[in-house]
């Protein structure tokens, strides 16, 4: 009875020891690119390209990574304070010197900069080490990225606080 069932498995693997080569040459071709001379038909709707608003330089933007947790942070923050009996409210106004919140690509004055807040120690140490010539400040309920050497905003999380 033994005999017998090891004569069907012999027969199966054998078989697909045969086909397995084949399959592997089907499998190559089916992922291979068409070749050069094929016609491949335009796509059938246009789509009209789009400038961006404010063109951002992806290596000194935030990161995936920092435009999660900043904002998560001070949510938690919030919350936290919210239960507290005795609980000082985040500033929120500019700093002497500014009207309105910096856009992207705009030039701060250096001597604006030490009167800006830095991110919080805590936040700091949880985010990704910053890029060489960048700093995070909060400004009003924004907070942007700056080169500091020039003054000028890279990039912003615009009503996060």
């Amino acid at each position: 009875m033994k005999g017998a069932a090891i004569i069907p498995a012999a027969i199966v693997t054998l078989s697909l020891a045969a086909a397995m080569p084949a399959a592997a040459q089907n499998a190559a071709s089916f992922f291979e690119m068409p070749p050069p001379e094929a016609q491949i038909p335009p796509p059938a709707i246009q789509v009209a390209p789009t400038e961006p608003q404010t063109p951002i330089d992806q290596s000194v933007a935030f990161s995936r990574s920092e435009r999660w947790l900043i904002p998560y942070y001070f949510t938690k923050l919030r919350s936290q304070r919210k239960h507290a009996s005795r609980s000082k409210g985040e500033k929120r106004e500019l700093p002497e010197g500014l009207t309105k919140s910096p856009e992207i690509g705009e030039t701060l004055p250096l001597s604006l900069l030490p009167e800006l807040r830095l991110l919080p120690k805590p936040l700091t140490r949880e985010l990704p080490p910053r890029r060489p010539d960048t700093q995070r400040y909060v400004i009003g309920s924004d907070v942007v990225l700056v080169r500091p050497s020039t003054g000028e905003v890279l990039d912003k999380l615009p009503s996060v606080i």
